[in-house]
């Protein structure tokens, strides 16, 4: 039987790749990966879209001194092709004088998935390079994670086994149990990941709301730090190596999920990264045709984050002159205070960049208590667009 049971192309523009274990993995028409599936149970945690891409991807680092110039190898740049007999799509552009490739396997009869980046050193000088992998995981149904993400991470279990030398693989197991029972993902490199992050906020950081940029993607290595958050997501670093003018370097990361895993993690796991090893290396050469732009780039993804100014005191002053009180300050600057005889909470710029969960406010219609086909409710995000959110009901 061939590697492929079908792909196709739906109304939504979505390609939709399936093999014989039940895993399907929708990729939209930009090259985001929009969801990855078994049995209505979702791996990753949120689903990737035209205007924000993919939180999932793998990003190339240059040492340059004492930082990294850095890429995401899937962006709305990178040329982008697609078998039609093996399961795979690939990636291929050029950055900062090297040139990569990033090409994704699904396996045959198994829930395994590989991403393989490759990059070429043409800047004529030797270059210290190493990636960055990066998949949210939600593990559980597929409802449940679109209906709360923060609530599905609280119950996942992140387990970390192996070391820095071995190589490190992050486990997922989500405690909660769902239709299928227990979901389960374990990540890791095939010649053994360096450092990890589990949670998402490790990895962007508190500054991202305001630069854009991912804090994680400077550390020369990862924090290794286990975290449960609510931001369930998994980082991993690969070796790395010092590559010649001419010369190439390839690394693997690699991905086993399963819809249920009734035991708690255990270093028994582990044979789940030999057998990953395993299916890899029998996969057959990819067949791919020529790349081709996928000529999806909006105005999302070409503008920078623009990044509002907080207030000074002398406009607070003007703005809230009489009764401020229960006035807060995080780091000896004021954060947020209750202004006004009806106690409006005023919340400043300097509060969002120190707090993980963000501030919003939330504007509905009519008066109703219990919930109503009249009511329309819109939250607005402080680092965010106004209805940012919308919900009926």
């Amino acid at each position: 039987m061939k590697d492929i049971i079908y792909r196709y192309e739906n109304t939504l523009g979505f390609t939709e790749f399936r093999n014989e274990s039940g895993m399907h993995l929708r990729l939209l028409q930009d090259g985001s990966l929009y969801s990855i599936e078994n049995d209505n149970v979702m791996a990753n945690l949120f689903m990737g879209n035209v205007l924000d891409g993919t939180i999932g991807n793998v990003y190339i680092r240059i040492k340059n001194g004492s930082d990294f110039k850095v890429s995401p190898l899937i962006n709305k740049k990178a040329l982008l092709t697609q078998s039609t007999a093996d399961n795979a799509w690939s990636y291929k552009g050029s950055f900062e004088n090297i040139d990569y490739t990033l090409d994704f396997r699904l396996a045959q009869k198994s829930s395994n998935w590989f991403w393989t980046a490759k990059a070429v050193n043409n800047s004529g000088s030797d270059a210290e390079i190493d990636f960055i992998y990066i998949q949210d995981a939600g593990v559980a149904a597929k409802g449940a994670s679109l209906n709360n993400e923060a609530y599905v991470s609280h119950y996942i279990d992140q387990t970390i086994l192996g070391d820095s030398a071995s190589g490190y693989t992050i486990c997922a197991r989500q405690n909660l149990k769902q239709h299928t029972g227990f979901p389960f993902l374990m990540s890791g490199a095939l010649d053994g990941a360096v450092a990890f992050l589990t949670d998402g906020m490790q990895f962007f950081g508190l500054d991202y709301k305001e630069t854009s940029d991912p804090k994680a993607l400077q550390d020369d290595t990862l924090a290794s730090v286990r975290k449960q958050g609510e931001f369930s997501c998994h980082v991993l670093q690969s070796k790395r190596e010092t590559v010649s003018s001419g010369a190439s370097v390839e690394k693997t990361f690699f991905a086993s999920f399963s819809i249920d895993h009734p035991e708690t993690t255990s270093t028994a796991d582990l044979k789940l990264a030999t057998e990953a090893a395993q299916i890899f290396a029998a996969l057959p050469p990819i067949e791919l045709p020529a790349y081709a732009d996928t000529k999806h780039a909006n105005l999302f993804s070409e503008s920078e984050f623009f990044a509002s100014q907080d207030l000074s005191d002398a406009e607070l002053e003007t703005y809230f002159s009489t009764d401020v009180r229960n006035l807060e300050t995080i780091k000896g600057k004021k954060a947020a205070f209750f202004y006004g005889a009806d106690s409006r909470h005023v919340v400043l710029k300097h509060k969002e960049l120190n707090s993980e969960r963000p501030h919003g406010h939330i504007i509905r219609s009519g008066k109703e208590l219990a919930p109503s086909d009249d009511a329309i409710a819109s939250t607005c995000w402080m680092a965010g667009v106004f209805n940012s959110q919308v919900t009926m009901g």
